[in-house]
């Protein structure tokens, strides 16, 4: 059935249309989906409601804009899904040979669930045969009209038309795309990465890659957040986390009646840290029937190969992982090429200390040194692989450090630099050759994902002295 054509058709702002064919368009792949209206504006996005709404049921279409149904449109359609008795109406009076395979949503769905269907069978032969254009259509058909409502009524119009479609998807028997709940920010990296960002209904409220807009948020943290001018400083972010531990509290609070109202194929959580993002135990006992979990646990660069490849086998998606792994290799290539080039230039590895915390110091871990590695330096006190450890200024003071690099989790480049300075100006950090500098961490170096390639070429690039606006600069 696929290649097939479907209209989805409404009036007016044409809220049900563009709902409808979204939700159809981000379960399946090879149909040709046309979202139309029988009295439109051209060219308009649509509403605040109606784009909320979508989003409420884990849904998102920033491309958007209002189209008038024309007769191309209709010429090749193979199914008109109508929303009210007034649009088959229309199509009778402006395209009469159109109305055969026309009908009303919740009429569709009802006739091809009691039909004998194949996969095999060209879907306008089985509407066709099912006798669409002859089917009487009432009122009591009609799909909700959120026209001229509140939010509420845009929102009950996108919950019962979520329906449908899982109905229409389900009876054609059609290959779904899995659709994905993200409970860590590296996987939502690797989804869109993978070019299944269409099937993402929700991330977590941590997640903040640019296409996630308004998707529902599965989870919450029970800690106050650091790194922002007004949140909680790092010392009173550690001294809550090590409670919350010691009294077996939660950190992460998951939705679960969010997941199951979603009902996602795969759930991707993450076994690397419990204090960084919800884990795949802590959610294991919550998935709706028939979801599965995926859990990320990349510490190294071949982890994160692997984690990419386990992400393509539960969305179907192994080509692409080929590539996108590709890719990552060629670009870290060429920055270890140039890392060790400079190294040699300049007599040897420049000694690196990695600051993942500030109060108390923590050490960057896991791949962290790998990237340091890759990028001709030499990660002081923290070794290749292994978690993130607190440490001590005296301990850091100590060592040979050429190059201080701050990479506070979760902090704003400008705030961490600010804890730096204040650190320097305390007396407990000295200033080395290479300098303090302070870097954007959430989009370098908290999450093991796409990102390390970029992480290793701004290592090389402040390696050299090179500051990066809004990425990477020198505070002393």
């Amino acid at each position: 059935m696929v290649n097939s054509r479907i209209v989805f058709l409404c009036t007016g702002n044409a809220a049900r249309s563009v709902m409808a064919a979204t939700m159809f368009a981000h379960r399946t792949e090879g149909f040709d989906i046309v979202s139309a209206g029988t009295h439109v504006i051209e060219g308009l996005p649509m509403s605040i409601r109606t784009r909320r709404a979508l989003a409420m049921v884990g849904h998102e279409n920033k491309s958007h804009l209002s189209h008038q149904l024309v007769a191309a449109d209709v010429a090749g359609a193979d199914l008109i899904v109508a929303m009210e008795p007034g649009h088959l109406t229309y199509l009778e009076r402006e395209f009469p040979e159109a109305r055969r395979r026309a009908g009303m949503f919740p009429r569709i769905v009802a006739l091809l669930e009691a039909a004998e269907i194949t996969t095999d069978e060209p879907l306008g032969s089985l509407i066709d045969r099912v006798g669409l254009g002859d089917a009487a259509h009432v009122d009591a058909d009609e799909v909700i009209d959120p026209a001229g409502g509140e939010q509420p009524e845009f929102d009950a119009s996108a919950i019962e038309l979520d329906a449908l479609v899982d109905r229409l998807v389900g009876v054609l028997g059609v290959a779904r795309k899995p659709s994905v709940v993200s409970l860590v920010p590296a996987a939502t990296d690797l989804v869109f990465a993978l070019g299944h960002g269409a099937g993402v209904l929700a991330v977590s409220h941590e997640c903040d890659h640019p296409k996630v807009g308004e998707l529902p948020r599965a989870t919450s943290s029970s800690i106050d957040a650091a790194g922002t001018i007004g949140g909680a400083d790092p010392g009173e972010v550690d001294r809550a986390v090590a409670e919350a531990l010691a009294a077996g509290d939660a950190l992460y609070i998951t939705d679960r009646e969010l997941l199951a109202r979603l009902a996602p194929k795969v759930v991707v959580a993450q076994e690397i840290c419990d204090v960084c993002a919800v884990s795949g135990p802590a959610v294991a006992g919550i998935l709706p029937d028939g979801t599965e979990l995926v859990n990320l646990t990349a510490t190294s660069i071949n982890g994160l190969f692997a984690d990419i490849d386990v992400m393509a086998q539960a969305l179907d998606r192994l080509p692409e992982a080929e590539r996108l792994k590709a890719t990552i290799t060629e670009r870290l290539a060429a920055a270890q090429k140039a890392g060790d080039k400079a190294a040699a230039e300049h007599g040897g590895r420049p000694q690196i200390l990695t600051l993942e915390w500030a109060d108390p110091p923590f050490l960057g871990g896991h791949w962290v040194p790998e990237l340091v590695q890759r990028a001709g330096g030499e990660n002081v006190l923290s070794e290749l692989g292994q978690p993130s450890r607190r440490s001590s200024w005296d301990e850091i003071r100590d060592a040979r450090v050429d190059i201080v690099v701050g990479m506070q989790c979760g902090y704003e480049i400008d705030v961490a630099g600010a804890e730096l300075r204040a650190a320097i100006d305390q007396g407990v950090l000295d200033v080395p050759s290479g300098g303090v500098w302070a870097t954007d961490a959430t989009r370098l170096f908290s999450r093991c994902t796409t990102n390390v390639t970029e992480a290793v070429e701004v290592l090389l690039s402040l390696s050299g002295g090179t500051e990066i606006p809004g990425v990477a600069h020198r505070i002393a």
